[in-house]
């Protein structure tokens, strides 16, 4: 439950203006149109951007020593998260969506 307070608090960090809503009965953040979704495991805590953040940063996630799928990324309940990584793969996710003009 920690796990997901925690993720809940850090995606809000990055979108402040989006509506909380259950998807796929996850918990997950939308401005027009859903950007992520998370879920606490008993081993893990899923954060799944969609799969066009995974392929973008799919060599970094990789050097970073990540456990990750086509839409999904799995972080370690405790302990440190790459929150940059994550803060980019949100950020790229909105432009994507079309709810954030890309970085020129």
């Amino acid at each position: 439950q920690e796990a997901m307070h925690r993720m809940r608090a850090f995606i809000r960090a990055q979108l402040p203006n989006a509506e909380e809503v259950i998807s796929y009965g996850m918990p997950a953040f939308k401005e027009t149109k859903v950007l992520v979704y998370y879920e606490a495991f008993k081993n893990h805590v899923g954060f799944y951007p969609t799969a066009a953040p995974i392929v973008h940063f799919e060599e970094e996630m990789k050097a970073s020593g990540l456990t990750f799928s086509k839409g999904a990324v799995q972080l370690p309940l405790t302990g440190v998260w790459p929150e940059e990584l994550l803060s980019r793969m949100i950020t790229y996710r909105q432009e994507v969506a079309g709810v954030k003009a890309p970085r020129s």
